[in-house]
């Protein structure tokens, strides 16, 4: 049985009456699809993704013993239970946190990109762990493009994905901010006021350092109000969006075209 509608033509109860209909049929089952949904009953171990490249179609799986059942279980929930439309990307823009999976698409908009169009998907790591996705990805063919931080947690980060790259160029995969992290990057880069505006009331007095200097942006983001991050993420998205392509930052356009670049190449 072929399944080779695009999801958006499929009603929700018909993929489950599907998925009940296929587990009720005797004996072994290939299925080709489009659709996430339906994708995401399935276990990621008996999951094959094809991938044409340069003409040619190669398959790719979850060999055994390439991931561990923890690892394995972790992924299941985090990429194929919820997010079964992951598995159909020609790359993975793994990022930190949500401020950067805010504005990478937004960037890839204002630049001409549609990573949707691209292939490309943007994957919060940090409850999973970069690592797990990065031997998803590679098992599975599909191309990977990390960023991280440059804290503690962040250098981390960087070391288990140069711990994945095997043959391939490092700058053709893995990013380490230049700052401490995203927020701090944008507050270096012009986009301050944003940050400046949302210092909690209570925490006001202890930015004492001089304005515009490290120390400045140190204090103003420790001086936040809780759960600020995915609203500035926005205002900051926003005020690219009224200036247009040349408020960008360069780092930022670089990421966008490395994750596009990959899925090009990725046939």
């Amino acid at each position: 049985l072929a399944l080779e509608e695009p999801e958006a033509h499929l009603h929700p109860s018909a993929v489950r009456a599907t998925g009940q209909m296929l587990g009720a049929l005797p004996g072994q089952k290939i299925i080709s699809t489009h659709s996430g949904e339906l994708l995401s009953g399935v276990p990621l171990n008996s999951i094959r993704r094809l991938r044409r490249k340069e003409g040619r179609i190669t398959l790719h799986r979850i060999e055994p013993g390439s991931l561990t059942p923890d690892e394995i279980r972790k992924l299941d929930y985090q990429v194929r239970a919820t997010r079964g439309s992951l598995l159909f990307s020609r790359c993975w823009l793994l990022v930190e946190g949500e401020t950067e999976a805010v504005l990478l698409p937004e960037c890839a908009r204002l630049m001409g990109r549609d990573l949707y169009a691209e292939g490309v998907s943007c994957i919060e790591y940090s409850r999973v762990g970069i690592e797990k996705f990065i031997k998803l990805a590679d098992q599975l063919g599909i191309e990977w493009f990390a960023i991280a931080d440059d804290d503690r947690e962040g250098q981390k980060y960087i070391a288990s994905a140069k711990g994945q790259l095997g043959q391939r160029r490092e700058a053709e995969h893995i990013l380490a901010l230049p700052c401490k992290d995203i927020e701090h990057y944008l507050c270096n880069e012009g986009f301050g006021e944003i940050y400046e505006t949302t210092v909690s009331d209570q925490k006001k007095g202890a930015i004492t350092a001089k304005k515009g200097t490290a120390e400045y942006w140190q204090q103003v983001l420790a001086a936040q109000s809780n759960n600020m991050k995915p609203k500035n993420a926005i205002a900051a998205a926003e005020l690219m969006s009224v200036k247009g392509e040349k408020s960008i930052p360069k780092l930022l356009k670089g990421v966008v075209d490395s994750a596009c670049k990959l899925a090009r190449g990725a046939g």
